[in-house]
């Protein structure tokens, strides 16, 4: 019996860890989608933009170490220390030019969160939209 409970609480245990870093992976990629809601759409657009967590589709953020480098690539999240957010701006949908009632364009982004902690690490993706 207790060589069972001792095996179960390793498993709980690392159940919380995946846990943990998976949220707050999430919850990066949430802050980098309210990040775009909140931008002015001049600074959306990659040629212009000031932000430095927003790039063309050319930067491989689906490699975990780019996600680190908040120097030039991704920037920390404000949850966590070892949390951070990136967006690749996709440009425009295709098809959301069409339209014959309004003058925007609707853009498409991937915003990537990475979370690492000592026993997990987890890197989410998430598409947003806006227009403007």
């Amino acid at each position: 019996i207790t060589q069972i409970t001792s095996v179960e609480m390793r498993v709980a245990a690392n159940e919380r860890d995946y846990k943990r870093v998976f949220y707050l992976a999430e919850a990066a990629v949430m802050e980098a989608m309210q990040r775009l809601e909140n931008a002015d759409p001049q600074d959306l657009k990659t040629n212009t933009t000031t932000l430095e967590w927003l790039h063309d589709t050319d930067t491989d953020l689906e490699n975990k170490d780019n996600m680190k480098n908040t120097d030039s690539v991704s920037a920390q999240s404000s949850f966590d220390q070892d949390t951070y957010f990136a967006v690749t701006a996709r440009g425009i949908t295709g098809g959301s030019s069409l339209s014959m009632t309004t003058s925007s364009r609707l853009y498409s982004f991937d915003a990537y969160g990475y979370s690492e902690k000592q026993r997990g690490r987890a890197h989410i993706v998430g598409g947003y939209k806006r227009r403007f």
